[in-house]
């Protein structure tokens, strides 16, 4: 994707100043979204805006002036075909973080980021609008939930013992060295699931593939309502009907456009309310911007090597 210098510059957005650090993880994330729109086209696979994108797309045409991220969304079978090619597909450096693959997983959501480490080498930096720092997408996968309250409850349940566990549980532990309630709730669901964990592994990465597998149990069901599994446990709500994903619209988003389902209207209303067209500076679900996290011990490799901290890098 090519942009104009003046992308790159700080600029106010209904009164909110996008600082120039921020411009170049957008252009990172569309790039990165350039990139899977691609490999979706090539294997034939629907994907949409979601979340705060969504949003940004319907209300501002781009991004939320204070949003720092790109979410998608993959109906299940799309994200089914979409796993299985990715990793192939995807250009070299490219992480896949949080998949089945990934051994150190943090988050339940995939992410497909543009580097493992942060990177200060000049080519890395010239491929990545001067950014040093890790940019990812986030794909989020909409599955199916079930229509019998009673059965729902029990799905509800076990979705989110599922993903309590793998919230809890440590990066790199084995099952012995997590706390009794993780201990006990992944034993739980060994029983439950019929599920074989190998206990001389970390215990973290078998978790979420679990998690996913339960996500999935109404993959071919028939159901009128879908959710985003991690997010309808934690909200207990959080769902919309199956109709909204079964057409496409397509709206501008920055240079470019992006397809939002038919129904965006309705998802809309349930994550951010019937007044969602009104602008609002609503806390993001982490830290603003996302990788502020990788610029202190970047300023720390700097100090360490006697080096002045590039102006151009700050955050």
């Amino acid at each position: 994707m090519t942009f104009d210098d003046s992308f790159f510059e700080g600029e106010e957005r209904l009164g909110f100043y996008i600082r120039p650090m921020i411009k170049r993880a957008w252009a990172i994330e569309l790039d990165i979204l350039e990139v899977i729109s691609g490999i979706c086209r090539k294997y034939n696979i629907r994907w949409f805006a979601e979340a705060g994108t969504m949003l940004g797309a319907v209300r501002h045409n781009g991004f939320i002036p204070w949003d720092d991220d790109i979410d998608i969304a993959m109906l299940r079978p799309d994200y089914e075909k979409f796993m299985k090619v990715a990793k192939k597909e995807l250009p070299k450096g490219w992480r896949l973080a949080n998949g089945r693959q990934d051994n150190n997983p943090s988050d339940a959501i995939l992410q497909i980021c543009n580097s493992y480490e942060v990177n200060t080498d000049p080519e890395f930096l010239k491929k990545n609008h001067g950014c040093p720092y890790i940019i990812g997408v986030d794909i989020f996968v909409i599955d199916r939930i079930p229509d019998d309250p009673e059965e729902e409850a029990s799905f509800r349940e076990l979705a989110t013992v599922s993903y309590h566990a793998f919230k809890e549980a440590g990066i790199g532990q084995l099952i012995d060295e997590c706390d009794e309630l993780v201990q006990s709730e992944t034993r739980q669901l060994a029983e439950v699931c019929g599920y074989d964990f190998d206990y001389t592994k970390p215990i973290k990465p078998q978790l979420l593939v679990l998690a996913d597998h339960v996500s999935a149990m109404y993959y071919d069901a028939p159901t009128s309502r879908m959710s985003i599994i991690p997010y309808y446990c934690v909200y207990k709500k959080l769902w919309w009907s199956s109709e909204a994903y079964m057409g496409v619209k397509r709206f501008d988003f920055e240079m470019t456009s992006i397809p939002v389902p038919q129904g965006f209207d309705e998802v809309l209303r349930e994550w951010f309310g019937d007044d969602y067209m009104t602008p609002q500076r609503r806390g993001a679900g982490h830290d603003y911007p996302y990788f502020r996290r990788y610029e202190d011990p970047l300023r720390a490799e700097y100090e360490r090597r006697g080096l002045t901290f590039p102006e151009e890098f700050v955050i």
